[in-house]
């Protein structure tokens, strides 16, 4: 929905790569952000996360628990 900075995508068996403003995120996929960055994911059912600064997490969008939507790893969100 949103991006400021940086974010990185790194799936599964993939090399990372930066992501654009509206780029897929698929379920595995792992992100971070630099610093001073920070990202807002938009996810087929209309809700969204904030990814903070300096953080990494990765998505599963399929899960049915809610603390196992993203895993954080390091850093914040919301």
């Amino acid at each position: 929905a949103s991006l400021t900075g940086t974010l990185t995508l790194k799936g599964f068996r993939q090399e990372s790569r930066l992501l654009r403003l509206n780029d897929p995120v698929h379920s595995g996929d792992e992100l971070a952000t630099g610093e001073n960055s920070h990202a807002v994911l938009r996810t087929s059912d209309g809700s969204t996360v904030i990814i903070y600064p300096d953080s990494r997490v990765i998505f599963n969008e399929r899960s049915s628990d809610v603390r196992e939507f993203l895993h954080l790893f390091l850093g914040s969100i919301k």
